[in-house]
Parts: C-alpha cells; structure tokens; sequence
C-alpha cells in the first residue's frame, strides 16, 4: 500500500505564522484618469470600486455597519464610515481602528487593553497581531524594544511571530530586545528571559 506522505507534517514541526504585509497601498492612477476630478470626487469613485468589490459579502462582526456607533450629532455633521468592519477585515488584514487602539495602547503599555483583545475571541478578530504598521514594524518588535516583557508573553500566547523582522534593519523582537530602549540602558534583560523561556534565542 503506497503512501502519499506529500500531506504528512511531522509532529514536532512547530506551526508556522506567516507574516502579514501592511495594508496595500492605495493604487496610483494616471493624471488622465484624475483629469478634471475634485479630491471628494476621487475618493466617492475608489470608495465606490472598493464597495463594488465587496458587494454581497456576509458580514463577519456584530455591528459591522460602524454608522450605527455614530451619535445624532455626529451625523448631522456629515461623519460616516465607508466601510464595515467587514470590507475592512477583507481589504486591510483588520479593523483599521481597533488595530489603532491595539496599537496605541500597546506602545503605552496597557497590558490589560493587550490582553482584552487576545483574550477575547470576537475582539481578537479585529486585529492581526503580525501587521506591520507604517514604520514597519509589528506589535512584538515594540513590545521588546520598549521591554515590556508581560505584554510580549501575552503576544507570544496570541501567536505572535517572533523570527519577524523590522523592515527598516531587519532585526527580529529578539535583536531590539538586546540592543534595549536607548543606548544608555543596556538590554532588555527581562523580555530575553522570557524570549529565551519561549525558545526563543535569536
């Protein structure tokens, strides 16, 4: 009896995370394609294409349409989000403003906001804990470079992937773990223990 081992994967093979790549960049149109088009017009005519793209689309969250957490005042000033949190998810890898606060609240350290998300399954579908932002890096690069070691454990937890490297230097979490916060401060002995505890060396 033959085999197809072509599926088998051994058993101490740890899981691969993939990395995600930041959200895709607008696309550039010709100045013909422009031609004549106010700013308001260009953006009511991509956001239309990106509707267009998604039209039909189940939605993935509760309170997907994210008009409805706009208060009568807000309306009556002209705010309004384009797109559910479900366009969202499909074109940017997250929900672009709970990937912010993830974020933000992250780099400040808040590591009761870090584990709100990761621990909550409906949160948790809000962000990628592998997107790399704007400068580059991902949540774990700045949780070991600011040393911030019980965020980086809860990361860790959350399937963060720590042989990701920062697209300016290519350094891993593990590399801005020991060069540390500044020159002066020496590395960041405590987010290497728990790298290392991890098996986590480079």
């Amino acid at each position: 009896m033959e085999v197809d081992d072509s599926t088998v994967v051994p058993a101490s093979r740890p899981p691969v995370v993939e990395a995600t790549p930041a959200p895709r960049p607008l696309v550039r149109r010709s100045e013909e394609e422009d031609a004549g088009l106010s700013f308001r017009e260009r953006y009511e005519r991509d956001i239309r294409e990106l509707k267009d793209r998604f039209l039909g689309i189940e939605p993935e969250f509760d309170g997907d349409d994210m008009d409805q957490t706009l208060t009568e005042a807000e309306r009556k000033r002209g705010w309004h989000y384009p797109m559910t949190k479900t366009q969202q998810k499909k074109e940017y890898g997250c929900v672009v403003a709970d990937q912010q606060r993830f974020l933000w609240r992250l780099q400040d350290g808040h590591l009761d906001i870090v584990e709100d998300y990761l621990g909550n399954p409906k949160m948790k579908k809000t962000i990628d804990v592998n997107l790399y932002d704007e400068q580059g890096w991902t949540p774990l690069h700045y949780a070991a470079q600011r040393n911030y070691s019980e965020i980086v454990k809860v990361l860790l937890d959350g399937n963060a992937n720590p042989s990701l490297k920062d697209k300016v230097c290519g350094m891993t979490a593990f590399d801005m773990a020991g060069m540390g916060i500044d020159e002066d401060s020496g590395p960041n002995e405590e987010v290497l223990e728990v790298l290392k505890s991890y098996g986590i060396k480079r």
